[in-house]
Parts: C-alpha cells; structure tokens; sequence
C-alpha cells in the first residue's frame, strides 16, 4: 500500500509536457512520474478509435456474426441449393466476411 507522499516542484512547461506524457500513455500523472524516477518504461498507448468508429466497429461485428450464421445454415443443408449453387454462396459469403474484417481492423487503425 502506497501511504507516502512526495511532492516535486515543477514549472508551468515542465507540468503541460509530464501531463502531455501521462495522456499520450494514457495514465494518470501520479503513475507516470513515479515509474519515469524508478527508471521503469513509458510505453505511449496505442491510439483509440474515434467513438464514431468504436461503434461501427461493433455494427460490423454483428454483421460479421451474421454471416457466420448464414454460413453455417448453408454448411448444415438448411438452405436448399445445388451443390453449384451452395459453392458459389459460400464463395461469396467469404469475400464478404474477408471485406468486413479488414473494414473492423480499418476502423481500429490497425491498417495504418
């Protein structure tokens, strides 16, 4: 349990940049001041999704489930199609699952 306090002084400058610092690696002041005196790494976190894009995110990942369902009814004999027929659809279903993947890594940044 941490009870003890230490308090450092600090200009202005110094404050906005150790606060900058602490946002970047999203953590609070207190935790980026103590681990940069022990000496420990400060890793800057990877950057957030736009909220607009966190929840497209989870409309594709519905989507995604979507056609993972139709996948399966297709795979078990519940949608009655020719052997050609059945082929073709599952064809597409993975091209469309592919697209929609790389649109949920997109929307995260990871393409970037």
């Amino acid at each position: 349990m941490r009870e003890q306090v230490i308090k450092v002084r600090v200009s202005s400058e110094e404050r906005l940049a150790l606060e900058e610092r602490a946002r970047a690696a999203r953590l609070p002041l207190s935790l980026l001041v103590r681990n940069a005196a022990l000496g420990l790494e400060i890793v800057p976190a990877a950057p957030t999704a736009p909220e607009i894009n966190i929840e497209k995110y989870g409309e594709l990942a519905r989507l995604a489930g979507n056609l993972n369902q139709v996948t399966h009814h297709l795979n078990a004999g519940h949608i009655v199609a020719t052997e050609r027929e059945k082929l073709d659809l599952l064809d597409r279903l993975s091209m469309i699952l592919a697209n929609v993947q790389n649109l949920r890594r997109d929307l995260l940044g990871a393409g970037k």
